[in-house]
């Protein structure tokens, strides 16, 4: 029998978080789904919903009820520049900006799509409340969002669903899984015994799913007689535009027994249909084995980064820019090669025991990307008269056009449609070029830009969604969508604990539950790297329980993939901004949720917003152990302040215009530690060092850091599961 053997996690004392306040906050999310606003009477108010700072309001409790809920309090930290500002106003950090400081609060702030939050009376203390069980020390599980008892409060006024209702709406168990697909029938040979936090300490990253076939797939064993000729037509162009670009030494065939062995790269054909519906064949070598003495590993292959092609969009629609899509047929076979690397030649020759000399980057070589995007790179530079923005690959410029490249993929903005006519002339003048989509209408026009469906009418809106994409993948995965016809109003449910007791699984078994978590992570994932940033705090800890595949785990993923299914046609909502002033607004809003991950990590979570659109976010555990709150979002903030950097100089390089830029937390006691001068409010030296830091970054990089309501920061999605109604008030602005 297999074993690992690593110890379970240790307790964590419910009692070490109660008084954190963002402890605080994240139990009130998930006991109620309304909130309180008297958040400044100090004597009669309850425990603020709004949570994530260290002065938050608490009830007066008696000497009686103090015995009762013994607290071990965190160190202490000094906030008292921070009590005398309201916390129903933004409180910007003074510093040497350019911006005019009137009305900077505002101007932050304005346009960003937050929640409504509608007044509500104050609430007194429940009597139950006041008769809170013994707290329980022995909790041991881990929630999909934390770690300890949140059941005290959910007893009292938790509208969280019952497990009934659960059970009707999700109906995705192993029992039906297996209904669904036969295992194997023969007595088991052997079991591997799992324990959760060596699986989770075990993941490195997640395995792309194969979407392709082989040549014996596609075409020696396909039943489907339509498909199998579509594949041999596919086929035979291939071969043909390989012939055309001359990939290969056509006027002599080498004997395999000449050869160094080293300096033969295997080669196959790999078949798939594209979203448009066509059927494609590519001849591709097999890279994964080439050997290290055949590339320079030096070479970089360069993409253009999703964050720079979300700016850009934004952008263009601010500036009423066309777009134009592009493609480059057989872009690599416009590379030469410098290294002598030899190849079998295609199946349909019939010579397995020749090789043929390579001339041309053929897909899959490791130095086929690296060697089209430096030729690709050196013509756009010296033919079309643009250049790289430093520091963000692939985005090219000039005084008119913006270029984002994608391997052969290109998008083009402009101001006016003839630069962009103009830069595909000369395109066309060396390479294959084909217009996609031009964007010459004034109307709505819909672009497919790599996986993003996009909807965009200059001027007015942009949408972005892959509705069409999620209707043809999803039910590829063989999950049961929809059992009886319910959806799903979250992605998770808060509250639910992931159990950690091992587990005990044939070895055949556990490979092909992995395999499946795979498959349904990996293309969650996909979803919401591209534009469901509302779904990364489910995806992330999901993720980390890949090489756990307990029941529970696989149906937390079924219920994610159920809740992307039943929300396939939301889209990533913009509008054009109408700003007083001719500038731009960078702003990032952070939270942190303090020890709720394994080992008592953080998780932390950021959204990035240009001119009030969300262009990205990121949720992550966080990479050191913080031992409160306040330093808990000191380093969701300071992981917040390169990127936001990277971004500002971007959008400076493609639009000139002066830009503003703010960050944004509910960390009323970390803001006052930016703006305080006294060393004494930092406990240790590593902490003073991380505040120090972000001090530096603040006031060097000119940021305005403001204070916002935790009710209205929607960064809270990235940091902890939701009830239901909170979940849809932080993300309707923006995800609809």
């Amino acid at each position: 029998m297999h074993k690992i053997n690593v110890h379970l996690l240790g307790h964590m004392s419910q009692c070490e978080t109660q008084e954190s306040s963002h402890d605080s906050k994240s139990k009130d999310f998930r006991q109620s789904d309304s909130y309180s606003v008297n958040e400044t009477n100090h004597t009669k108010a309850p425990i603020s919903s709004t949570g994530g700072t260290n002065n938050k309001t608490v009830p007066q409790t008696s000497e009686q009820e103090t015995e009762k809920r013994i607290i071990r309090r965190s160190p202490w930290i000094d906030t008292s520049s921070s009590e005398s500002n309201s916390i129903h106003h933004v409180v910007p950090i003074k510093t040497s900006d350019t911006c005019p400081k009137e009305n900077t609060e505002e101007s932050i702030i304005a346009d960003l799509p937050l929640p409504d939050l509608p007044p509500e009376p104050p609430t007194e203390l429940s009597d139950s409340f006041k008769e809170l069980p013994p707290i329980n020390y022995g909790q041991s599980n881990s929630s999909l969002g934390g770690i300890g008892d949140c059941n005290a409060y959910n007893a009292i006024n938790s509208k969280k669903r019952s497990l009934e209702d659960n059970e009707t709406e999700i109906k995705v168990s192993r029992d039906t899984w297996n209904t669904k697909n036969m295992r194997s029938l023969e007595p088991p040979r052997s079991k591997k015994r799992i324990h959760l936090i060596a699986a989770v300490k075990a993941v490195k990253s997640i395995k792309p799913i194969r979407t392709t076939l082989r040549y014996d797939e596609a075409i020696t064993y396909n039943k489907d007689i339509k498909e199998k000729e579509k594949y041999i037509e596919a086929y035979h162009k291939e071969v043909n535009q390989l012939l055309k670009m001359k990939t290969w030494d056509t006027d002599k065939y080498y004997d395999r027994k000449e050869i160094d062995p080293k300096r033969v790269i295997n080669s196959m054909f790999i078949f798939n249909r594209k979203r448009d519906g066509t059927h494609k064949a590519r001849f591709v070598a097999r890279g994964d084995i080439q050997h290290p003495d055949t590339y320079d590993s030096g070479m970089q292959s360069n993409t253009v980064h999703h964050y720079a092609l979300m700016t850009s969009l934004s952008l263009a629609l601010d500036n009423n820019y066309y777009i134009t899509q592009l493609d480059i047929s057989s872009a690599y076979l416009y590379a030469d090669i410098k290294e002598e690397l030899y190849i079998r030649p295609p199946p349909h020759l019939g010579m397995n025991d020749k090789l043929i000399r390579l001339k041309k980057s053929l897909y899959g070589l490791k130095q086929s990307g690296a060697n089209w995007y430096e030729t690709i790179k050196s013509y756009l530079i010296k033919q079309c008269g643009m250049e790289e923005v430093r520091g963000w690959s692939c985005v090219f410029k000039n005084s008119q056009v913006t270029i984002c490249l994608f391997v052969d993929d290109m998008v083009l903005f402009s101001k006016n449609l003839n630069s962009n006519k103009r830069i595909i002339d000369k395109l066309k003048m060396q390479y294959d070029t084909k217009i996609i989509n031009l964007g010459e209408s004034d109307e709505e026009i819909q672009y497919d830009i790599l996986g993003l469906e996009i909807k965009y009418q200059r001027g007015k809106y942009m949408k972005l969604g892959m509705e069409n994409s999620l209707t043809e993948k999803i039910p590829k995965l063989n999950v049961p969508l929809n059992p009886k016809g319910r959806k799903l109003s979250a992605p998770g449910q808060p509250g639910l604990y992931i159990d950690q007791q091992e587990l005990e699984l044939e070895e055949d078994d556990y490979k092909m539950k992995v395999h499946e978590m795979q498959k349904l992570i990996g293309l969650a994932s996909y979803v919401g790297y591209k534009f469901r940033f509302d779904l990364l705090y489910y995806i992330n800890t999901l993720a980390q329980h890949i090489l756990f595949p307990s029941k529970q785990v696989l149906d937390m993923t079924y219920e994610l993939i159920q809740f992307i299914w039943n929300t396939r046609d939301k889209q990533l909502i913009w509008h054009k901004s109408k700003p007083v002033k001719p500038t731009n607004k960078l702003v990032v809003i952070s939270d942190a949720s303090y020890g709720n991950q394994p080992y008592y990590k953080s998780q932390i979570g950021n959204i990035y917003l240009l001119n009030g659109k969300v262009i990205g976010g990121k949720s992550t555990k966080a990479s050191l152990t913080c031992t409160s709150t306040t330093e808990a979002e000191i380093h969701a903030i300071s992981e917040s302040v390169p990127l936001l950097n990277n971004l500002s100089y971007l959008i400076q390089e493609l639009d000139k215009k002066p830009i503003t830029k703010g960050l944004l937390t509910d960390s009323k006691s970390t803001i006052s530690i930016i703006i305080s001068n006294n060393e004494e409010k930092f406990r240790n030296r590593f902490f003073g060092t991380k505040a120090m830091r972000l001090r530096d970054e603040v006031s060097g990089n000119h940021l305005h850091v403001c204070y916002i309501e935790t009710k209205k920061n929607i960064a809270d999605v990235m940091t902890k599961p939701l009830p239901i109604k909170t979940f849809k008030l932080l993300t309707n602005k923006w995800i609809h």
